[in-house]
């Protein structure tokens, strides 16, 4: 739906940068095309920015806790709506948490944040394989894993405990260790 709206907008912006002449249309050198809704649109992120997301309900059913970002920032603050009054409060912010000072990361939870970033490229392989059959329905399986993005590389030896459930084999429990 969004999509068929800027496709709307962009198709109403360049018409009326058109005008019909005997030969069809010809752009009109008076009128310039006005991109600020694409650029609205692409800092509130499809006007999704603000927006309430991951209600919980409080255990006693009083109040739904939710996240919602500012208009233009892409940080989640946390909020409580109030179900008897229908009002909604602030209750923690990233910068009453952080006293207006920038966050201060673990190299650790950079790494971690890093890795769950979209990487561009995934390439993922297995070596030297070793299948032990436990019966018909029950299977182990052990491999070295190499993982290869343009923001992480490594490697790690896996075990698969697989199992047959309804003619498909299902993995059961999954291992990773150096």
């Amino acid at each position: 739906m969004r999509h068929i709206i800027v496709i709307g907008v962009l198709s109403s912006s360049l018409l009326a940068g058109l005008s019909v002449s005997g030969q069809g249309f010809s752009a009109a050198k008076e009128t310039a095309l006005d991109t600020s809704y694409l650029r609205v649109y692409a800092e509130t992120r499809g006007f999704m920015l603000g927006r309430p997301v991951k209600p919980k309900p409080t255990p006693d059913g009083k109040a739904i806790l939710f996240l919602r970002s500012p208009p233009r920032l892409a940080r989640l603050d946390l909020y409580e709506f109030d179900v008897a009054t229908a009002k909604t409060r602030e209750l923690l912010t990233t910068e009453k948490i952080l006293h207006g000072a920038e966050e201060q990361l673990s190299a650790e939870e950079k790494a971690r944040r890093e890795r769950m970033a979209a990487p561009k490229s995934i390439a993922v392989g297995i070596d030297s394989p070793k299948v032990t059959m436990r019966g018909a329905e029950q299977a182990t399986i052990s491999f070295r894993q190499t993982y290869k993005s343009d923001k992480l590389k490594s490697q790690s030896r896996k075990t698969l405990e697989l199992v047959k459930t309804d003619g498909h084999w299902l993995i059961k429990e999954e291992k990773a260790g150096k």
